[in-house]
């Protein structure tokens, strides 16, 4: 289970993300997670960006860094669809993935009045 903070700020256009978190692993290590993402939006509800993401174990064991495109649709308050691909910075080796991918739901908190 990943615990993340997200943290946003809008520079005119820009929309930058920051991410930091905690990864709670059933069987194996505990780990992190970090990454920041820049993107614009394109409509009221879709925004597209490129992110820049890491993620490891804290013994240094098992880190990866990765290069992905990826988008956000705001499908209702407060649920906003996650995509992204991309894939691996450095040549992928013991057993890392190449490719990587993913979907989600994020849950927003309500901004400040």
């Amino acid at each position: 289970m990943i615990i993340p903070v997200v943290f946003t700020r809008t520079f005119k256009s820009i929309n930058v993300n920051w991410e930091v978190g905690y990864d709670l692993a059933h069987l194996g290590p505990d780990g992190w997670i970090a990454g920041i993402i820049v993107g614009r939006d394109l409509t009221k509800k879709l925004e597209v960006g490129a992110e820049l993401y890491g993620v490891g174990t804290f013994n240094l064991s098992n880190n990866q860094q990765t290069f992905g495109l990826g988008a956000r649709y705001k499908l209702r308050p407060p649920f906003v669809l996650l995509v992204m691909a991309g894939r691996s910075v450095t040549s992928s080796h013991a057993g890392q993935p190449f490719f990587v991918g993913y979907f989600g739901i994020q849950f927003q908190l309500p901004p400040k009045s």
